[in-house]
């Protein structure tokens, strides 16, 4: 980041803040190329991005089939999986010796990496649920393992936890307190 941005600050427009798993969980910061079709003549004038777009292009043109199908979208992930305003990371694997899930909270300014799945604009009381104690004890019994690792899945933890249908003032509670772990996660 800062050795595009001090080479031409105008690369800022195209920079957005990348999370994954390993992200989340060890507080690294990382930042990738964001580039929409429409902005893309503005893009390749700057030749730090340039650069980058020939070099993903020449190894698409080199690689497998599904690769070579991109090369015209030499500036994009293959996927771009977006929020409207905010998202639920859920690491794929995590350590079993947690009290509680590693569940992150995010704005629309963040692009997610493929080790971690995501819930697109939920609900907030959501996340109050996935954190919770309860839900952790549900996943380490259901989910799969990667040497004695949880293995996230959203088809055997996610849709399959058992819960009743919750009125809106226990809601509104898990939201309240969703705010207070985020609020203590701040500080």
């Amino acid at each position: 980041y800062n050795t595009l941005v001090d080479k031409n600050s105008e690369v800022q427009l195209f920079l957005r803040k990348l999370i994954g798993a390993s992200e989340f969980i060890n507080g690294i910061k990382r930042w990738v190329l964001w580039i929409e079709d429409k902005d893309l003549k503005n893009a390749i004038k700057i030749e730090e991005i340039k650069k980058r777009i020939d070099l993903v292009k020449s190894f698409r043109k080199n690689s497998g089939n599904v690769a070579q199908s991109l090369v015209h979208r030499s500036h994009q992930f293959r996927f771009r999986n977006e929020a409207k305003k905010n998202f639920i990371l859920i690491p794929c694997t995590t350590s079993k010796d947690r009290k509680y899930l590693p569940i992150g909270f995010f704005d629309k300014e963040y692009i997610v990496s493929n080790s971690a799945l995501v819930i697109f604009d939920p609900p907030l009381f959501i996340f109050g649920i996935l954190s919770s104690r309860v839900n952790f004890l549900w996943v380490l019994s259901t989910s799969g393992k990667m040497k004695n690792d949880i293995r996230y899945s959203s088809s055997l933890c996610y849709n399959t936890f058992p819960i009743k249908e919750l009125s809106n003032e226990i809601i509104k509670k898990i939201e309240d307190i969703s705010l207070e772990i985020l609020d203590e996660r701040e500080t």
